[in-house]
């Protein structure tokens, strides 16, 4: 699953239950007998600031579940929000530019005003093509409706 494809809905719950757990950071920590748990402080002895207690399995006895609950504590899980909130913004705001670009009626922006030319350098006598706004022909302009015609 890509950031774009939650909703918003689904962004705002993550981010609710984010917020009402306890701060973070977690650390998983195990008992001297191997019980996997998880608390909010470090080097946690005697359980004091248990979070969660993991239910063991018989392969790792709990132990990767305990360190994968740790990792994405709350302060991890609130950056993840933030960021797939970010991606969906930049995403909007592109797909905005590109439909302006697709009608504008900027003169720089129309492909009419970025035409094929050809050049001679005079001192080696080779010819190349140029777009009319001077770059290399195809242009970056160019080379953008190119792809925006492709799609």
């Amino acid at each position: 699953m890509t950031a774009s494809e939650f909703t918003g809905e689904q962004l705002d719950q993550l981010e609710t239950a984010t917020q009402a757990a306890t701060a973070g950071p977690w650390h998983p920590y195990f008992t001297t007998q191997g019980d996997p748990y998880v608390s909010d402080r470090e080097n946690d002895m005697r359980g004091m600031h248990r979070l969660a207690t993991v239910a063991t399995s018989p392969e790792d006895y709990g132990r990767a579940n305990a360190i994968h609950m740790a990792a994405f504590d709350p302060p991890t899980a609130l950056k993840l929000v933030a960021a797939a909130r970010r991606e969906q913004q930049l995403a909007a705001a592109t797909s905005r530019l590109v439909e302006w670009l697709r009608n504008s009626s900027w003169s720089p922006g129309r492909l009419e005003n970025h035409e094929p030319q050809h050049h001679t350098e005079l001192s080696t006598m080779k010819t190349s093509m140029i777009c009319r706004c001077g770059e290399v022909w195809p242009c970056p302009l160019v080379q953008f409706h190119q792809t925006l015609d492709a799609d």
